[in-house]
């Protein structure tokens, strides 16, 4: 392997790294749909003693940028 290409790879690993850090810091459900689902859960605990109906999933959270990664590996592209 060419120096160049431990560079780009070395390159391409970091910044894997920092989306993924990037991507941990955002929260899952905006802070409204999770008040609303924790007043749900508690009131079925306060009505049966347990949650008897789970509420369906939230929408699969997107990315708040698009990244170079999002059509594939720019150095082994699987197309």
């Amino acid at each position: 392997m060419h120096i160049e290409e431990k560079i780009a790879m070395q390159n391409l690993t970091e910044s894997r790294r920092w989306l993924n850090a990037a991507a941990q810091l955002r929260p899952e459900l905006p802070e409204p749909e999770r008040a609303r689902r924790v007043a749900e859960y508690a009131r079925q605990i306060e009505a049966h003693g347990c949650i008897v109906a789970w509420l369906p999933p939230s929408e699969p959270r997107r990315p708040a940028y698009r990244s170079r990664f999002a059509d594939g590996d720019a150095l082994r592209c699987e197309c």
